[in-house]
């Protein structure tokens, strides 16, 4: 059935996670290979081979290693004693877990458990598993090395844990057709992560040779393992968390995945969240034959209680909607297990406060101030000074800046800076407000503000931690009087943005990097990370400096901007009084504008609270009291270089960031799906998407999505990511072409096609409910997968339209016909004038032309014959007047 638009956009005036479990479908796991290095003792250099007994594999010792009678391998740490496995043991796999208990005794970094590379030692092809990294303190599983890979090459998990010492049943799971990669240790998850489909395949990884004990960059001196090593395994999938810990349990000697009967699940929440937070479930499995609860998060189903309060994807992510308590519930089998969790108001809580309103003291003579919130103290340095009016002066020279301390960020998941601050300068670049780094002077894992770069075109807020999020704002701040800057960094709300003076300036969402992974080794006012290479310092003033635990809400910035330095306000807005609707009281016909919501508060008046929000405002709705004249629609918003070209199309450069944003929840209630767009694009590089429906934190999830090219443009690509059915895939790609595409999901009609230029390209049979796809973001330009490096889109878009229905064959051929800014059927309306009826329908539907036909019954007797009058235009309008017909019905419709 035919249905009209749910939205279009004709792109004519628009405006300027982490947290996501594995999802395992993985075939039966076949055990390929087992070493098990039980024989005779032998000694220290003797050399020696043991034959895996199901791939009749052989391994060989190398250098010093030996048995010691007791079932280890045992390897002295010595350069070139390790153990030499046979090459192209991984490289032919699809996916693969790789499995092993060692004792590293040892306290050397970069020692290694397995690797697979091309036996040269300078780290090219490799798959590799680091047992020690950061003193000790973490264990590393990772792919990279390959050279003239597109996307993401580099597949690196990195897990927190001390693996030395004991002996520790480590295995590693990789699958890039599901896109996951794991890192269980004594049969627990302890790191996992997901990355785009079809990324890095096994086959990339050199089929050279393969080693235990021994790392891929061996010929630049890295260590080689001191320890011992009882077996190792290569499986031919992806093993889940039950088999895991069945493997643990039954240890190094038996090989069993049967880990009993599941028992009871126990849901793992944070019982509290704040608004706009997301936070990950784990379920923890009770089971017969296991001694240890593994996180079976990713084998479970998830209901909420109220989605209006919570929602839960397919995977476990939990977003805080709106303030309220609800239940959220995991299901594995017959078994499930409910916690009830409560979503309060986001609130900002002061941690630190310096306010700089000293005596005045002299250039170089230092000085200390002691924050009123936490009672740290921060130090002038070099040429800083105190000019008595409530400022610290920075002169520029090298070496003056103030210094705040270490471990300020400690404990903090989402931090807020504010700061009064004036620049003397719009020159050089590279001139900070604040930072927090490594004190080493050369970058490094840091948090930063700088004020002006690229000829003061620029201000931007960076955080140095994968994923990398840095979001710019224009102009820079150089040069300027007192300025206002609020920065805001939450991974668990997942926005990072700028304001300025009260007002929102820029903002990025599906942020993840976690603050821990920021050094806390010191924080600085006026100084780059980078200083020892040669970054300015600040020339200017600040008159106070505040971090704040969590994300300040708009409202607050502003009361804040307008309070002033002086004063810490925490009592909020207070209670809504009244709203205003701001738009211009005339537009012509076909053009669309952005309204401004004013809003007073009791303690904050004349606030624009759309321009200004961090997230879409809580309960607002927008009406048009007459839709066939003014109808109000989903906004998209331009991001990062997107540009309207004053030719009826967007442009979007290919650039980090550069995307159209589209409201979440587009496809709430929808069951029957048409996507339509008019574009042309860029043939480079692979994985550029036109959409996705997603959960907006980039790095897959639950989404819809259309890829216009990848294998260099040898297909595009429809897929739902949930419910089983297989990607539909067209050929050839769309890269480089000036195309007109529809996709349609109907799982109710069990079809899913791709048109292209009204022709049908592909379709097969599908099931699952458009219900899978995430409400949280939807974009046009952007993969679903971007914060793993997936690229953006290089096109320009005339327009995007989603229809809540079928567009069948023939619907298709009339769109493609008709082009851009034309629907498939104008709207048709009747007006009754002085004793005729006037109906009119909009001009912009001439090609082709439609005719007017009337009926006096509907249903089945209907019979529909043309009107004979000629219509008139009447401003934008085709017109016909006909006369009332006292009490007779009649029935009107256009048609082609």
């Amino acid at each position: 059935m035919k249905k009209k638009p749910l939205i279009s956009w004709p792109i004519i005036a628009a405006g300027g996670a982490i947290f996501l479990m594995m999802q395992m479908t993985a075939p039966a796991q076949t055990l390929l290979n087992r070493w098990s290095f039980n024989g005779s003792a032998t000694t220290s250099g003797s050399g020696g081979t043991v034959t895996d007994p199901i791939g009749s594999q052989t391994a060989t010792l190398e250098g010093d290693a030996y048995f010691d009678g007791d079932g280890d391998v045992v390897l002295d740490g010595t350069g070139g004693t390790y153990v030499s496995l046979p090459g192209g043991l991984i490289s032919s796999l699809t996916a693969v877990s790789l499995e092993g208990w060692v004792v590293d005794s040892g306290v050397i970094d970069n020692v290694h458990l397995w690797e697979f590379s091309d036996g040269t030692g300078t780290g090219n092809e490799y798959a590799r598993f680091v047992v020690a990294q950061n003193v000790g303190t973490a264990n590393q599983f990772e792919l990279a090395g390959f050279g003239g890979t597109t996307g993401d090459p580099n597949q690196q998990l990195l897990a927190v844990g001390d693996l030395t010492g004991a002996q520790m049943h480590v295995v590693c799971t990789y699958d890039p057709v599901a896109g996951v990669q794991a890192i269980y240790t004594n049969g627990i998850l302890e790191a996992f992560r997901t990355f785009t489909s079809g990324q890095t395949t096994l086959s990339s990884v050199s089929a050279n040779e393969g080693s235990l004990g021994q790392s891929p960059w061996f010929a630049y001196g890295d260590p080689y393992l001191e320890g011992t090593i009882t077996e190792f395994r290569i499986w031919n999938a992806a093993l889940n968390p039950l088999q895991v810990a069945a493997l643990d349990a039954a240890g190094p000697n038996t090989v069993s995945t049967n880990y009993g009967t599941v028992s009871a699940v126990t849901l793992e929440v944070s019982y509290e969240m704040s608004e706009h937070q997301y936070q990950q479930a784990a379920v923890l499995a009770t089971a017969s034959g296991v001694s240890v609860q593994p996180n079976i998060a990713s084998l479970c189903t998830y209901t909420s209680g109220s989605n209006s309060i919570l929602t839960v994807s397919s995977s476990g992510s939990i977003y805080a909607v709106a303030p309220g308590s609800t239940t959220i519930t995991a299901t594995y089998g017959a078994i499930s297990n409910t916690q009830t969790i409560t979503v309060m108001e986001p609130v900002a809580v002061p941690e630190h406060r310096w306010s700089f309103n000293k005596a005045a003291t002299t250039s170089g003579s230092g000085g200390t101030v002691t924050d009123s919130v936490g009672s740290q103290t921060a130090t002038l340095e070099g040429d800083a000074y105190f000019d008595g009016n409530g400022d610290v002066v920075l002169d520029g020279t090298t070496g003056t800046y103030v210094a705040l301390g270490s471990g300020l960020l400690n404990g903090i998941s989402g931090v807020t800076c504010e700061a009064w601050v004036a620049t003397n300068s719009t020159s050089p670049d590279n001139v900070h407000l604040f930072s927090f780094d490594d004190a080493g002077g050369h970058g490094g894992a840091y948090y930063r503000y700088n004020l002006h770069e690229n000829n003061n075109g620029d201000n931007f807020s960076e955080i140095n931690v994968s994923p990398v999020s840095k979001i710019e704002g224009t102009p820079g701040l150089g040069g300027l009087g007192l300025t206002h800057i609020v920065t805001i960094y939450d991974p668990t709300a997942q926005v990072h943005a700028i304001y300025v003076n009260g007002v929102k300036e820029v903002e990025q969402t599906g942020v993840t990097a976690p603050l821990s992974g920021v050094s806390t080794n010191e924080a600085t006012l006026g100084q780059s990370p980078w200083h020892n290479y040669g970054d300015s310092y600040l020339n200017g003033s600040i008159t106070e400096f505040r971090i704040f635990s969590g994300e300040m809400s708009p409202q607050q910035v502003a009361i804040d901007y307008l309070a002033g330095p002086g004063t810490l306000n925490t009592n909020g807005p207070g209670a809504l009084q009244s709203i205003a609707l701001q738009l211009s009281p005339t537009m012509n016909l076909d053009l669309s504008q952005t309204p401004a919501l004013i809003v007073n508060y009791a303690n904050l008046t004349n606030y624009n609270i759309l321009a200004n929000a961090l997230f879409p405002v809580d309960g607002l709705t927008i009406t048009s009291s007459a839709p066939n004249i003014i109808s109000v629609t989903a906004v998209g918003t331009l991001q990062g270089d997107a540009a309207v070209n004053g030719s009826g199309q967007v442009t979007l450069d290919g650039t980090y960031g550069t995307y159209v944003s589209l409201p979440g929840a587009l496809l709430s209630g929808v069951q029957i799906l048409s996507v339509e767009a008019w574009l042309t694009n860029a043939v480079l590089p692979d994985n550029t998407h036109l959409f996705a429906f997603d959960d907006g934190t980039g790095t897959g999830g639950d989404y819809l999505r259309f890829v216009l090219k990848e294998s260099s443009n040898g297909k595009d690509q429809l897929e739902l990511s949930s419910g089983g059915d297989k990607v539909l895939a067209g050929t050839p790609g769309l890269g480089g072409l000036n195309v007109h595409v529809v996709c349609v999901y109907d799982p109710i009609d069990g079809v899913e096609s791709i048109y292209t230029n009204g022709v049908l390209q592909a379709s097969q049979p599908v099931s699952a409910p458009l219900s899978g796809a995430s409400p949280n973001a939807a974009a046009l330009g952007r993969s679903p997968w971007w914060n793993y490096g997936d690229p953006w889109l290089n096109a320009s878009i005339d327009e995007f339209r989603i229809y809540s229905g079928r567009l069948l064959a023939e619907d298709v051929a009339a769109t493609d016909a008709i082009g851009p800014n034309y629907l498939l059927t104008p709207p048709l309306s009747a007006t009754v004038n002085s004793g005729s009826i006037v109906l009119s329908w909009p001009t912009n539907y001439a090609s082709p032309s439609f005719t007017l036909y009337s009926s006096p019954v509907l249903g089945s007797g209907a019979s529909w014959s043309a009107i004979g009058t000629a219509p008139s235009i009447v401003g934008g309008n085709f017109q016909i007047t006909l006369p009332a017909n006292g009490s007779s019905a009649k029935f009107f419709q256009l048609k082609r």
